[in-house]
């Protein structure tokens, strides 16, 4: 039987990707802003868009086995006013509850009135819900909010539900609660130790009103995940495996292209060639092993960043946090800061980059002495800082080129001529300290801190800033990706598609 997927506050469509990729078709989803929605339609044209939340019905939407949405954290976020539930924003989880509940009391008079048999589970199946960590410490008495999402979540499955505040008072980062016919569990994932260098730590709940699987799908379907990934990496291979052609190092490594696109633009590739044209103003692609690419890549531009950002041998932008509000930055650091939806809205606020080694600088020290510190030492390597709408990181690094440098510059003559950024003063004379190159990250790295594939949010008429902002919005595919692989897992099982083992 076909698994199926609903998408609230779809946003660039992070859920239906990470659904596609596990064999969960996404069948409609709900959004209101026009750029996400212009993204979503480009990538997804079979999927329908219904529109604002607060005006769906369950029982009029399509019937699926899965409703997923992150709504929306500003009033949950200890960087926002913290009006929490409250707020008319983050309140719109419970549009998302009363949703779920109107499509299954639908489902069950259907299920009643057919006959069907009884330990099918009603539809939707599943919940996935997706926030910031402030969800929780927000509300009074602290902690309060978040013990209304897990009664509201209950409740969906069993009326009433009534459960204690925190122990000690506070929640922790993982828990389960188990039901007589349900389950819900939470996790902190944190994106950079799930296949991106961006340090994006967000609260993910899982419900699973048919059954005891929330837990296993959130704790212990780690080797069904390999499983899965392992099964999608033979596919790739085996579609655009180069196999014993020409395109290859004699040596096993990657084969790299580039493809120059005219302009400053310059497009790598691995194993994989672009389309060669009769007519063209850019010159033919260039091919190389992957040790010449490591070191020849990033002459005349800066390569953007990868998930292998840091890792030895490969020539990766320097990342810096920005701060936009006060223009600080700081860095290098290893994580790109959090990519929020203010990115790119002015201000210089998006994180900067430079090819070499990354080094990210955290946005709440940028232009701070270093006695006025801000959060940890502010930089680190190979990792970008969460993405926020407040902070932004920078990426930099220094030019390798000691004989230009000098501890004492030589005596200022009359005829002397300021340079670049008038930090020259002549040829035999020296600059002050040496140059370094700044810049901010740009849509393709933040499309990747947040696992999309490269372009994804490229679409025609898109302008940078609500490229930065929708990616702000959105979740990091890797995470979700990991979710509804075990939901899919469990969702084949019942139906008795296949033979499986239960991990552990």
């Amino acid at each position: 039987m076909e698994k199926k997927l609903g998408s609230l506050f779809d946003g660039i469509g992070g859920f239906p990707l990470a659904a596609k990729r596990n064999g969960i078709r996404p069948v409609w989803a709900s959004e209101i802003e026009k750029f996400p929605m212009a993204v979503t339609m480009y990538r997804f044209p079979e999927m329908k868009h219904m529109g604002d939340i607060t005006k769906l019905h369950g029982e009029n939407l399509p019937v699926v086995d899965v409703i997923a949405g992150g709504s929306p954290c500003q009033d949950l976020s200890i960087a926002g006013r913290r009006a929490g539930l409250a707020g008319m924003r983050s309140g719109l989880f419970l549009e998302q509850v009363r949703i779920i509940k109107e499509m299954r009391r639908q489902e069950e008079r259907r299920k009643n009135s057919s006959g069907r048999r009884a330990d099918v589970p009603v539809r939707p199946r599943y919940m996935v819900w997706e926030n910031v960590p402030g969800a929780f410490s927000s509300g009074e008495p602290k902690g309060a909010d978040f013990k209304r999402v897990l009664e509201e979540v209950c409740g969906i499955s069993e009326e009433s539900v009534s459960l204690p505040g925190p122990p000690d008072g506070a929640w922790t980062p993982a828990g389960i609660i188990l039901g007589q016919e349900f389950s819900v569990a939470w996790r902190v994932l944190d994106a950079q130790f799930w296949g991106v260098p961006q340090r994006r730590r967000r609260i993910f709940l899982v419900a699973d009103f048919g059954g005891h699987s929330a837990g296993e799908i959130l704790f212990e379907s780690e080797s069904v995940w390999r499983h899965y990934q392992e099964s999608r990496e033979q596919r790739q291979k085996a579609a655009a495996n180069l196999g014993g052609g020409t395109l290859t190092s004699g040596t096993g490594a990657d084969i790299v292209c580039l493809m120059d696109q005219g302009g400053q633009r310059m497009d790598v590739y691995r194993n994989l060639i672009g389309t060669l044209l009769a007519h063209s103003s850019s010159t033919p692609p260039i091919i190389m092993a992957s040790s010449q690419a490591n070191a020849e890549i990033g002459i005349g531009y800066c390569p953007t960043i990868t998930a292998a950002a840091g890792m030895a041998g490969n020539n990766q932008p320097i990342l810096f946090d920005n701060h936009g509000p006060d223009t600080r930055y700081s860095g290098p650091v290893k994580v790109a800061q959090t990519i929020t939806s203010a990115l790119g809205t002015g201000g210089n606020n998006t994180p900067l980059a430079v090819h070499g080694e990354p080094y990210c600088i955290a946005g709440n020290v940028i232009n701070r002495q270093d006695k006025n510190g801000g959060n940890g030492c502010g930089y680190q390597q190979g990792v970008s800082y969460t993405l926020t709408t407040e902070d932004r990181h920078c990426v930099a690094y220094t030019d390798d080129l000691p004989e230009l440098y000098q501890d004492v510059v030589g005596t200022l003559c009359a005829k002397d001529a300021k340079g670049l950024n008038s930090q020259y003063v002549s040829q035999s004379k020296c600059i002050v300290s040496r140059k370094k190159r700044v810049r901010k990250l740009i849509p393709l790295e933040c499309e990747r801190l947040m696992g999309f594939p490269d372009h994804w949010t490229d679409i025609p008429g898109a302008s940078d800033s609500v490229r930065y902002r929708a990616l702000g919005n959105s979740v990091a595919v890797p995470c979700v990706e990991y979710i509804l692989c075990g939901i899919a897992y469990f969702l084949e099982r019942q139906e008795g598609e296949r033979d499986v083992h239960i991990p552990g």
